[in-house]
């Protein structure tokens, strides 16, 4: 590895790690409170938990895969800073929230979310080196898999000492941690000359495309559950 690869990387992991870090924890933290909030402290039913849990996917399917998918660099680059500057808006106000507002934050949080990892994962391949780019990535899985266990861990000693909605304010550090991050991302340069246009059917009926859904979707579905009713099942049959 060069020295211009090396300090490359070096800016690259300064960036990616911290950012990742923050947004997929919180992310995680979002996904497993609302349920045990509309649950314990709107007495939701399961029905509705479930809706709730599916509106926040539904929002962050339709911001990602119908409208940041079509942007441009430029564009993307803006959306990107302006999500993450809403979400650190929308993320606290769940200490406020009541059983009509969790709707709302809840779907303003769930669009929003579908501009910020996808960008993310986007900058972490950006390097012009092949192997550079692919220790990035594998540098990025690993920082996916920390997010993972330093979110619950942060949640279960906060709510050691607080409620549910408390643990919102707590947890807005990280939010405001990826906005102060999100200027530094970078994006893909575009070639308006070179730009090739692929049709939404033509990448539908492609077998890879239909693959990586299927993939997706046997982990995701069982994921989404577990998320949605895993702490309401926990609370209920193991305390």
């Amino acid at each position: 590895m060069t020295r211009s690869q090396y300090l490359g990387l070096l800016q690259a992991i300064s960036v990616i790690v911290p950012l990742t870090i923050a947004i997929r924890a919180s992310n995680n933290m979002l996904l497993t409170t609302i349920p045990l909030l509309a649950r314990y402290n709107f007495q939701f039913n399961n029905t509705l938990v479930g809706i709730l849990s599916a509106l926040v996917s539904l929002m962050t399917f339709l911001s990602s895969g119908l409208i940041n998918s079509r942007l441009r660099a430029c564009t993307r680059r803006i959306a990107f800073i302006a999500s993450s500057a809403t979400y650190a808006a929308v993320f606290p106000l769940f200490w406020l929230s009541s059983p009509i507002t969790i709707w709302i934050l809840s779907a303003a949080a769930g669009f929003v979310l579908g501009f910020l990892m996808p960008n993310v994962i986007t900058s972490a391949s950006l390097l012009p080196d092949r192997r550079t780019r692919e220790r990035l990535l594998n540098i990025y899985t690993l920082s996916l898999s920390i997010s993972l266990i330093l979110g619950p861990a942060i949640e279960s000693l906060i709510l050691k000492y607080y409620g549910l909605r408390e643990s919102f304010l707590f947890f807005t550090v990280f939010p405001i941690l990826a906005l102060a991050i999100a200027p530094f991302v970078k994006f893909p340069e575009e070639n308006m000359a070179g730009d090739s246009v692929v049709s939404t059917s033509t990448v539908i009926s492609n077998p890879g495309f239909i693959a990586a859904i299927l993939n997706i979707a046997t982990y995701n579905v069982v994921f989404s559950f577990l998320m949605a009713f895993g702490g309401i099942y926990a609370r209920t049959h193991l305390t």
